[in-house]
């Protein structure tokens, strides 16, 4: 039979058995086959010889679920990351699940937390906020992933940076490579507690990289050494700063450098070595030394005792190895060709001068006042004087009051302090240059410094400097000269005068724009300040020192355009404060330096009494300029005509409404 519903319907033996046996052909050919069963029930197993696959009838009725293929092999459902294919009863979020093809997904809660595919496995796939750590036999963290902060701890379940190891680290292989190394972040960052340094490689141009260490502060820092894409090692500097190809070491620093070589050793005896700079060459076939310089200890040494020397040595032709030459000892003492120098300079064997030399500790004799024979060099002309020459001609001496005399023999001025002085037949100029084709605006051409001296050393107190206010081509060199003085109670100079391309001079000071003062009193007979047309013949302006002041034009102004002002709105009435100034006849005092002679103005404090707003407070100076509790009062006229200015428009109208009123009348 094909079908049968697997129920026996009553009947005689015959039947019964006949109905029996249909129903075994029933769960013969309906539960086993190539098609789904015409019938089916729930719970139902059907052998799917199609597929190969045994499947299970839900409970619904309405579906069929796999359970394994018929060779033996389990399947289950897909299921997700909420549901997976196969979990536990109390737990049914958490288990087994397909991601897709070739994937398995394993979820805890409902969230995947391992995906093995094919080709990666990968934890936390979905970018959930979930800690990764791997244990060890002694350290719960040996690896750590902080999921919150993006950072992974080797060690430590607290790192600090995007990788943080506790302890040493070894990488093996010929290279290790960072995200973005070529000039951005850090390169390989290294970190000790809040101590950090970076190693990074970055472009040297040309395509070429260099290497560069550098260390950190606060996540920033100056590189501190490179090897670039030529082998060199360069300290302190991004680019060589030696001509020769050859230099492989070179280090930078603008207080100038050093190469440190030390032995930590707690005792040192008088031949050990300190350190030493060697110099290979190739034979052809190895390396072998040609020189060196070494350090060794020129007696025991101990605390604060440090006696030690220097050896210099070479290999002769033939040699196999090189030979002491010349040595310097822990006395200063320089020895050539002996270990035992017992002067300042100790020469053992024949010695070779170009010139005429006395050496005791090295003076100068020449007879006093031949130049060298040669032309060029220096001699002593007379006592406690030595000069320079060159086309045996000399240019140039130090005299005997340590005065340095240039093109003359003689000082022209005796003066204490001059100790620089220049003579030339035709005048003479000190230049000060800048030998560079390509200058650009504000860049230094030359400078006077002027230094003084107090208990931490010498210090800038004072400059005169010539800066570039433009850049510079062919026949175009603008600039600008600039003066600075220190001021009382300052460590350092600041810019008081600046003279510009134009000519525009510029004053500048916390206290003051310019002040002018003339030994010659109050009157009109001296000026302060005078202005004149470009031909300088017309004086235009003039700044007198008792106060006055004079233009050609009788004009004066000030800056009073629309668009530099706002909140413009009609003055208030000026009527009653016009009134209650009182004009006064006057003359000043004749201990004030002012003119004596009777004047017409007003008296400030009676002035402040009606508009407070027109007297100004100025600060009482004594006589060593310094400030003290008095001032002095002064007016502002400028205000007050503005004041008058309204007032007569007030008065004006008030005749126009009385002239209308008067013609009405006479009219009437």
């Amino acid at each position: 039979m094909a079908t049968h519903d697997y129920v026996i319907a009553n009947g005689t033996g015959a039947a019964v058995r006949a109905d029996l046996n249909n129903a075994l052909a029933a769960i013969v050919s309906n539960n086993s086959g190539s098609s789904e069963p015409g019938t089916t029930y729930a719970y139902q197993w059907w052998a799917d010889t199609t597929n190969n696959l045994l499947k299970l009838r839900n409970s619904a009725n309405n579906a069929w679920i796999t359970l394994r293929e018929l060779d033996g092999t389990l399947l289950m459902e897909d299921g997700s990351n909420s549901a997976p294919g196969l979990s536990f009863a109390s737990d049914t979020n958490t288990g087994f699940f397909s991601g897709g093809a070739d994937k398995i997904g394993f979820a805890t809660g409902g969230a995947e937390r391992l995906e093995i595919g094919s080709s990666e496995v990968v934890f936390n796939d979905p970018s959930n906020d979930v800690d990764f750590r791997v244990e060890s036999n002694s350290n719960t963290h040996r690896l750590f992933v902080d999921a919150a902060n993006d950072r992974v701890g080797i060690g430590t379940s607290g790192p600090k940076e995007v990788i943080d190891a506790r302890g040493a680290a070894v990488f093996s292989g010929d290279h290790v490579t960072t995200q973005s190394a070529f000039g951005t972040a850090h390169g390989i960052l290294l970190s000790s507690t809040s101590n950090l340094a970076s190693i990074k490689a970055v472009s040297n141009g040309s395509n070429n990289v260099a290497i560069n260490f550098i260390p950190l502060s606060s996540g920033s820092g100056s590189e501190a050494m490179r090897i670039d894409s030529s082998g060199r090692l360069l300290v302190g500097a991004a680019t060589t700063t030696h001509a020769d190809a050859n230099a492989k070491i070179q280090a930078t620093s603008t207080g100038g450098t050093s190469l440190v070589l030390a032995r930590d050793d707690a005792s040192v005896v008088a031949g050990n070595t300190i350190g030493m700079i060697q110099f290979y060459g190739n034979d052809g076939g190895t390396n072998q030394q040609c020189a060196e310089i070494r350090c060794d200890a020129d007696g025991t040494q101990s605390n604060n005792n440090k006696p030690s020397r220097l050896v210099f040595g070479t290999t002769a032709d033939d040699a196999s190895s090189a030979t002491e030459r010349m040595r310097i000892d822990s006395s200063g003492n320089v020895g050539i060709g002996t270990t035992s120098p017992t002067h300042e300079l100790t020469v053992h064997g024949s010695t070779a001068t170009s010139g005429t030399i006395e050496a005791n500790r090295f003076s100068v004799r020449d007879n006093f006042g031949n130049p060298p024979s040669l032309g060029n060099g220096f001699y002593s002309p007379g006592a406690n004087n030595l000069a320079f020459a060159t086309n045996s001609t000399e240019g140039m001496r130090i005299d005997g009051s340590q005065r340095l005399l240039i093109g003359t023999s003689s000082a022209a001025s005796t003066t204490a302090g001059n100790i620089l002085q220049s003579i030339h037949s035709s005048g003479s100029s000190l230049i000060l240059g800048r030998n560079d084709t390509s200058v650009g605006d504000g860049e230094l051409i030359g400078g006077v410094r002027f230094f003084a001296n107090d208990p931490s050393g010498y210090n800038q107190v004072a400059a005169i400097v010539c800066d570039s206010e433009g850049s510079h081509n062919s026949n175009d060199y603008p600039t600008r000269l600039e003066f600075y003085t220190t001021a009382d109670g300052e460590g350092s100079p600041t810019q008081r005068l600046r003279i510009k391309n134009d000519g525009v001079s510029e004053f500048e000071s916390s206290s003051h724009v310019v002040t002018a003062t003339t030994s010659a009193g109050a009157g009109t007979s001296k000026y302060l300040y005078r202005g004149a047309h470009s031909s300088g013949s017309t004086i235009v302006f003039n700044v007198w020192s008792n106060g006055n002041v004079e233009s050609a034009t009788n004009s004066y102004g000030g800056i009073s355009d629309v668009k530099l002002k706002e909140n413009i709105v009609d003055a208030n009435s000026q009527w009653d404060d016009l009134k209650a100034i009182r004009v006064r006849k006057y003359n000043f005092k004749e201990s004030t330096g002012h003119d004596t002679h009777t004047q017409i103005g007003l008296v400030a404090q009676e002035v402040e009494t009606v508009s407070p707003g027109l007297v100004t407070d100025l600060a009482d100076n004594d006589a060593d300029g310094n400030q003290t509790d008095t001032v002095t009062k002064s007016v502002n006229y400028s205000v007050l005509y503005m004041k008058a200015v309204k007032a007569l428009q007030e008065a004006m109208d008030r005749i126009e409404t009385l002239e209308t009123k008067v013609a009405a009348l006479e009219a009437g």
